[in-house]
């Protein structure tokens, strides 16, 4: 069963997985039930499938920050055409050695600050980043690469 708050009828914030299709699929759910979907990590994956389909870069954000995000999802928001996706994807907890190369090389300064910041990455790659050709992502670099290597 999924319980919604704050709002109106179809309007309110999902809490649980459940029958996300119901809501999905439901006459003109709100961008905030959809991005809350989107965000939920117990959502089953036909769920977040048929927010990807969707295309807003809000609910594209979301999932790319979303943990339970299947990996073709995450490779192919790990090409998105707008930083902030790829950005979100660059802080997933354990992001996979083949999108962190890709993040690696991103032409955004953005990000590859943001993976500059996950802690999850390999000091190897913190390090990397830390000599990055833009000082902003250097710094990052640094920095995680330091609180990394602390006791």
């Amino acid at each position: 069963m999924v319980k919604t708050t704050a709002g109106a009828k179809g309007q309110g914030v999902a809490h649980s997985s459940g029958p996300c299709h119901r809501i999905l699929h439901e006459p003109g759910p709100s961008l905030i039930v959809r991005v809350a979907v989107a965000s939920n990590p117990a959502t089953p994956v036909g769920g977040l499938a048929t927010l990807y389909r969707e295309g807003s870069w809000h609910i594209r954000v979301e999932l790319a920050s979303n943990p339970s995000s299947p990996s073709w999802m995450v490779t192919f928001l790990a090409g998105d055409r707008l930083p902030r996706v790829r950005a979100a994807v660059a802080g997933l907890p354990r992001p996979p050695s083949f999108i962190v190369a890709k993040l690696l090389a991103d032409p955004d300064w953005h990000v590859r600050a943001a993976l500059a910041g996950n802690k999850a990455v390999s000091r190897f790659t913190l390090g990397t980043l830390a000599d990055d050709r833009d000082l902003r992502v250097a710094t990052v670099g640094r920095t995680t690469l330091h609180m990394a290597t602390r006791p």
